[in-house]
């Protein structure tokens, strides 16, 4: 009989420290590559904080499982997001002696790209979570060109510098602070300055300038054309 009333007593005292109440504490927007902090809470009945550890898992916008592990409740948890995260609403998922707890944060869009320079060719790969799509700004020298390279999430695509041969400062930039480049003492070949687009596609994308020119000298074309046939049927 004594025995069975220390396992009730016992029983009853274990179902008052089990939490009638997680909560999840985390900030509401962050971009791919920070680190998102958070901190799980444990209640019990009378609302009084209680500490033991639970388990959480973090889930991205596709509910796909980023990370799992164990914190101690009331304690300061930090997660580093990917440089790729997926944008989108991402979520923490506490769980506690079978409650489940869930709360939403926000990954930022990004559109960014890393840049960097192997001998006569500049490497553009997109570290961004989003499609790049900025024009980048070279000067090779005192000559400036325009390329437009855009590029899939993940996507790495390169462009090779010419010039006559010497040595050039050249000048990146697609109008961001991280990539404000300078590289000095550049080797470069070639019979003029300019841009080509390593695996012989369209160097029109490379051009945009070149682009607009052809369509205003087509244009010029056509319009002059048009006079002269206006002319002849005057006459």
């Amino acid at each position: 009989m004594k025995k069975l009333v220390f396992c009730m007593i016992l029983l009853l005292s274990m179902q008052l420290l089990i939490a009638a109440k997680l909560d999840i504490t985390v900030g509401e927007n962050y971009n791919p590559g920070d680190e998102v902090e958070f901190i799980i809470n444990l209640y019990d009945d009378s609302n009084n904080k209680l500490n033991d550890s639970v388990n959480y898992e973090i889930v991205d916008f596709y509910t796909e499982k980023i990370s799992e592990s164990t914190t101690m409740s009331g304690a300061q948890t930090k997660f580093k997001l990917p440089d790729n995260a997926i944008r989108g609403y991402w979520a923490i998922i506490a769980v506690y002696n079978g409650q489940e707890q869930k709360q939403l944060f926000n990954v930022m869009e990004l559109e960014k790209a890393l840049i960097t320079l192997d001998g006569e060719t500049i490497i553009v790969k997109n570290v961004g979570n989003v499609p790049y799509r900025k024009p980048i700004q070279i000067l090779i020298g005192e000559f400036e060109e325009t390329a437009l390279v855009p590029l899939g999430i993940g996507e790495t695509k390169e462009i090779k510098l010419t010039a006559p041969v010497g040595v050039y400062t050249v000048k990146v930039s697609d109008g961001t602070e991280d990539n404000n480049l300078v590289f000095e003492n550049v080797g470069l070949t070639g019979n003029v300055v300019g841009l080509e687009k390593e695996g012989g596609k369209n160097l029109l994308t490379l051009y945009p300038i070149i682009t607009l020119f052809i369509v205003v000298v087509f244009a010029i074309v056509v319009f002059i054309g048009f006079l002269r046939m206006r002319t002849q049927k005057l006459k």
